[in-house]
């Protein structure tokens, strides 16, 4: 999803439209669109592999 879905939804609300111009051209998170930061944070931790690191040995 780009900048052109967000200024066509935006389209009959004219200063909704410009800010998102202007974040999107700052660089800054726009709604509806996927921001990498927060996939990484909100991303479910790696799974546990037996005898990788950290791995409690029995004996």
């Amino acid at each position: 999803m780009g900048e052109e879905t967000f200024l066509q939804d935006a389209a009959g609300v004219p200063i909704y439209a410009e800010l998102v111009r202007l974040w999107w051209a700052e660089g800054r998170a726009v709604p509806g669109v996927a921001d990498p930061v927060w996939e990484s944070l909100a991303a479910p931790p790696p799974l546990w592999v037996p005898g990788g690191a950290g791995a409690i040995k029995p004996g």
